[in-house]
Protein backbone atom coordinates (compact mmCIF):
# COMPACT_ATOMS: atom_id res chain seq x y z
CA UNK A 1 0.00 0.00 0.00
CA UNK A 2 1.44 3.82 -0.94
CA UNK A 3 2.14 6.23 1.63
CA UNK A 4 -0.97 8.14 0.63
CA UNK A 5 -3.21 5.59 0.37
CA UNK A 6 -2.24 4.45 4.09
CA UNK A 7 -2.56 7.69 5.48
CA UNK A 8 -5.86 8.57 3.40
CA UNK A 9 -7.39 5.01 5.21
CA UNK A 10 -5.65 5.89 8.39
CA UNK A 11 -7.47 9.14 8.35
CA UNK A 12 -10.77 7.70 7.53
CA UNK A 13 -10.17 5.02 10.10
CA UNK A 14 -9.88 7.80 12.79
CA UNK A 15 -12.81 9.51 11.63
CA UNK A 16 -14.88 6.35 12.03
CA UNK A 17 -13.23 5.34 15.27
CA UNK A 18 -14.01 9.15 17.04
CA UNK A 19 -17.81 9.36 15.31
CA UNK A 20 -18.71 6.05 16.85
CA UNK A 21 -17.04 6.45 20.00
CA UNK A 22 -19.21 10.09 20.44
CA UNK A 23 -22.17 7.53 20.02
CA UNK A 24 -21.75 5.81 22.97
CA UNK A 25 -20.22 2.20 21.26
CA UNK A 26 -18.18 0.09 23.54
CA UNK A 27 -14.95 0.51 23.08
CA UNK A 28 -13.88 -3.11 22.72
CA UNK A 29 -16.50 -3.61 19.75
CA UNK A 30 -15.03 -1.17 18.33
CA UNK A 31 -11.40 -2.77 18.47
CA UNK A 32 -12.86 -5.60 17.12
CA UNK A 33 -14.81 -3.99 14.37
CA UNK A 34 -11.70 -1.80 13.75
CA UNK A 35 -9.35 -4.70 12.78
CA UNK A 36 -11.47 -6.35 10.68
CA UNK A 37 -11.94 -2.99 8.99
CA UNK A 38 -8.11 -2.27 8.42
CA UNK A 39 -7.82 -6.31 7.26
CA UNK A 40 -10.53 -5.71 4.52
CA UNK A 41 -9.46 -1.67 3.48
CA UNK A 42 -5.70 -2.77 3.36
CA UNK A 43 -6.62 -5.64 1.02
CA UNK A 44 -8.75 -3.71 -1.15
CA UNK A 45 -6.26 -0.64 -0.92
CA UNK A 46 -3.35 -3.06 -2.17
CA UNK A 47 -5.74 -4.54 -5.20
CA UNK A 48 -5.89 -0.95 -6.69
CA UNK A 49 -9.23 0.70 -4.61
CA UNK A 50 -8.17 4.41 -3.37
CA UNK A 51 -8.57 5.02 0.29
CA UNK A 52 -11.89 6.58 -0.12
CA UNK A 53 -13.19 3.14 -2.18
CA UNK A 54 -11.47 0.54 0.33
CA UNK A 55 -12.59 2.47 3.17
CA UNK A 56 -16.59 2.11 2.08
CA UNK A 57 -16.03 -1.50 0.51
CA UNK A 58 -14.72 -2.26 3.53
CA UNK A 59 -17.14 -0.63 5.78
CA UNK A 60 -19.61 -3.03 4.01
CA UNK A 61 -18.11 -5.70 4.57
CA UNK A 62 -17.61 -5.37 7.93
CA UNK A 63 -21.90 -4.36 8.74
CA UNK A 64 -22.88 -7.58 7.06
CA UNK A 65 -19.65 -9.97 8.74
CA UNK A 66 -21.10 -12.30 11.59
CA UNK A 67 -17.88 -11.76 13.19
CA UNK A 68 -18.89 -7.84 14.54
CA UNK A 69 -21.47 -6.84 16.87
CA UNK A 70 -24.68 -6.79 16.03
CA UNK A 71 -25.66 -3.69 17.48
CA UNK A 72 -22.73 -1.98 16.63
CA UNK A 73 -22.56 -3.30 13.12
CA UNK A 74 -26.30 -2.30 12.65
CA UNK A 75 -25.33 1.21 14.21
CA UNK A 76 -22.25 2.06 12.62
CA UNK A 77 -23.87 1.12 8.83
CA UNK A 78 -26.59 3.01 8.93
CA UNK A 79 -24.68 6.27 10.18
CA UNK A 80 -21.66 6.27 8.43
CA UNK A 81 -23.01 4.60 4.95
CA UNK A 82 -26.54 5.89 5.05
Amino acid sequence: MSMDAQEGLESRIERWRAYVLAHDAVETSIAVVEGQLRDHAARLSEAGLDAEEAFLVALRRVAVSDEASPQLRSDVHRRVVD
